[in-house]
């Protein structure tokens, strides 16, 4: 039984992601990796966005969602220079966490 549930959780993760499929299975397995590893893709890049946009007006969100960003940052020894309203901006994120990375 442990076995096949480490044998599936190898399948999900690689370069610190994880496979693009659907299904309840995968979400479980996706919230578990993402649980163990600290980093939710789709969830740091969709808040990085919003506090790098000058055109959100919230700012209680945005000061919210910059600590999540610093946090894994730091858990993860990487910074991509974000900061209220101002921060690199990518035409798409990247494929997986660059750890141990500084960019501005």
């Amino acid at each position: 039984m442990f076995g096949s549930i480490v044998k599936e959780l190898k399948k999900f993760v690689g370069d610190y992601g994880m496979k693009e499929q659907s299904g309840f299975a995968n979400k479980v397995m996706n919230s578990i990796v993402s649980f163990i590893i600290g980093y939710n893709h789709p969830k740091y890049w969709k808040r990085r966005q919003y506090v790098v946009d000058p055109t959100r007006k919230n700012i209680i969100k945005k000061i919210y969602y910059l600590y999540y960003i610093k946090r894994v940052d730091a858990k993860h020894l990487s910074t991509f220079g974000t900061f209220l309203n101002s921060g690199a901006f990518f035409s798409a994120p990247p494929p997986f966490y660059p750890m141990g990375q500084m960019e501005s």
